[in-house]
């Protein structure tokens, strides 16, 4: 007879340990003595039966699936170590789970009792079938106990941390910081070699990347510069990579906080539980600048390679045919005369030398765009339209008595964040029949609703601080601080040229959405979320400035008025354009 061997556990960790070992020892050794034919072993890694994940997206599941497609040889029989490693669902879900799957003619037995699992089983022995479903009920039980009193004990540890009891929930904590006994608090690690002070690296990457570098420029410098990546052992990666990168710079734990989380087994991130935990972490980077970073947007180097960031607009530019993107092409023969070998004409190469193409259509995949745009005339248009909108004034900030100001303006943010999170809950919890008439939870709500009005007044105070210490200049100063920008382009100095256009590349990804180049030959650009929007021809002259979403807003403001009693409906068409002429004027 015919078998398939199957393994689960719960626990990741368990992988670790001598659970799989056991478990194939025995049903191997079952299967011997019972002369069964092991066809293969179908394991679910870190699993959880108590939760039916094994079931429902498991392994077990698709085997299931593959005995209901008949790709399994019939007569062939499921060997488990115990009747828990298949499911630990309540007993309902247990019975109404092997109903459905019976009539696949799948069967189960257990290596530590010989007990067949399988239809002909129940209807023959129902006694049997009984004593199955109380293992179940108690299998179910037991692991809800478990559950709960670990949920029970994490909780207890959130709660003395978050009223100051403990000084930590547990020693696990991110890779630039370790827990510390004898002080009883979490210090970063440092070391006398830059290449090993955990701290000094994490500031890097955020320098960088708050400098317009992208996060694959900064895991490639750190290999450059013979940084080790963090980890231990299996854990430990080959170098540094660009998702780490990401990690690191949208992890709230630089500037401090914890956020408690309820994992599953087998999850990674799990789910949020209560509020942010602040000052749980030693603050290693401003909240300003961590603000300031992980809303920023990734800039792309597609094409044109990174030194001097040629392509300035890498990573915006898709195919209005395909949407795949464009790529930066040099065509090293421009301006070179070219004979035909067989009829003898020659021709000059008369292209610019530099252009954009879809990249499914030069590769001949899967678009007929074929069409090649001058990328020099694309850029200048762009940057003639839109690059005094996208280089404002934060562009040009000074690190001084500023950065204070922005510092307790992004801890003021983060502050009426939780505030209103709190006295969301606690407004839950006042709809809630079970505290209907809890007047503690009413009161906390009130008190909730204070601290966030008054927490919301202090950040529009620093709000108006900030804009002051910035210095903001007149129209005319701010265009002659573009116009030096943009002069230092193409400037000889390499380390000028770099800065200018790492400036003006992170500026122009902060305000662009995307520049799409349509079969008709013009380019589309939209700004501001899809608010605006320039039509250019393909050789860099604006055709069209509109509003990409003004039919949306027409549909919404028509809507409107027309819900409204007794209304001369002959003015919507002028409340429209007006609405239109409003939202180009703000530009």
């Amino acid at each position: 007879m015919d078998a398939i061997i199957y393994i689960r556990w719960s626990s990741l960790e368990q992988t670790k340990g001598d659970s799989y070992t056991r478990q194939i020892n025995r049903c191997s050794a079952f299967c011997e003595t019972n002369g069964y034919n092991v066809l293969e072993t179908v394991v679910d890694e870190g699993r959880s039966a108590y939760t039916g994940e094994n079931i429902h997206t498991g392994n077990l599941g698709k085997l299931v699936e593959r005995f209901e497609r008949r790709e399994v040889p019939e007569g062939t029989i499921v060997v488990v170590e115990q009747l828990d490693r298949l499911t630990r669902l309540p007993a309902l879900e247990v019975v109404g789970w092997l109903t459905r799957v019976f009539p696949t003619g799948i069967r189960f037995v257990t290596a530590d009792r010989g007990t067949m699992v399988s239809r002909a089983a129940m209807e023959a022995d129902q006694l049997s079938f009984m004593s199955l479903i109380f293992d179940s009920f108690r299998s179910h039980g037991e692991s809800k106990r478990k559950s709960d009193l670990l949920l029970d004990s994490w909780q207890s540890r959130r709660n003395d941390v978050a009223e100051g009891r403990k000084r930590n929930i547990t020693g696990v904590c991110p890779a630039w910081l370790r827990w510390d006994r004898e002080a009883n608090e979490f210090i970063a690690i440092s070391d006398p070699d830059p290449r090993l002070d955990r701290k000094l690296i994490v500031q890097r990457i955020f320098d960088e990347r708050d400098a317009g570098v992208g996060h694959a420029i900064i895991a490639r410098k750190l290999n450059e510069d013979g940084i080790p990546s963090w980890g231990v052992g299996k854990r430990k990666a080959d170098g540094w990579h660009p998702s780490y990168v990401y990690k690191i710079l949208h992890n709230p734990a630089v500037i401090g906080e914890f956020q408690p989380r309820s994992r599953r087994k087998g999850e990674v991130t799990g789910t949020k539980i209560g509020e942010p935990i602040p000052n749980y972490y030693p603050q290693i980077i401003s909240p300003a600048q961590f603000e300031r970073v992980s809303a920023a947007k990734q800039v792309m180097n597609v094409g044109g390679g990174t030194k001097g960031r040629a392509n300035l607009l890498a990573g915006l530019v898709h195919c209005g045919a395909c949407n795949q993107r464009m790529i930066y092409l040099k065509k090293a023969n421009a301006g070179r005369a070219r004979t035909n070998p067989k009829t003898g004409t020659v021709t000059v190469d008369k292209s610019e030398g530099i252009y954009l193409k879809c990249s499914g259509a030069h590769r001949g995949h899967r678009c007929d765009h074929k069409s090649n745009f001058n990328y020099n005339w694309i850029a200048d248009a762009v940057l003639d339209n839109l690059l005094n909108s996208a280089l404002r004034d934060n562009h040009f900030e000074q690190r001084s008595a500023m950065v204070q100001v922005a510092d307790r303006l992004a801890s003021a943010r983060r502050e009426l964040e939780r505030f209103e999170a709190q006295a969301q809950t606690a407004l839950d919890m006042t709809l809630d029949p079970a505290f209907k008439h809890d007047q503690r939870i009413k009161q906390r709500y009130v008190n909730l609703g204070r601290q966030a009005d008054q927490q919301r007044e202090l950040v529009d105070k620093l709000d108006t601080e900030l804009a002051a210490s910035k210095g903001q200049v007149s129209p005319a100063e701010h265009l002659s601080r573009v116009a030096s920008v943009r002069t230092s382009l193409d400037s000889e100095d390499e380390k000028i040229r770099a800065a200018a256009r790492t400036k003006v590349m992170d500026a122009l990804q902060r305000l662009i959405d995307r520049i799409t180049f349509q079969p008709n030959r013009t380019v589309e650009v939209s700004a501001l979320e899809g608010s605006v929007g320039w039509q250019f021809d393909d050789k860099g002259n604006m055709i069209n400035r509109f509003d990409l979403t003004v039919g949306l807003h027409e549909e919404r403001l028509r809507n409107g008025i027309l819900r409204r009693d007794n209304v001369d409906r002959q003015d919507i068409a002028q409340q429209i354009e007006e609405m239109k002429k409003r939202r180009l004027e703000a530009l």
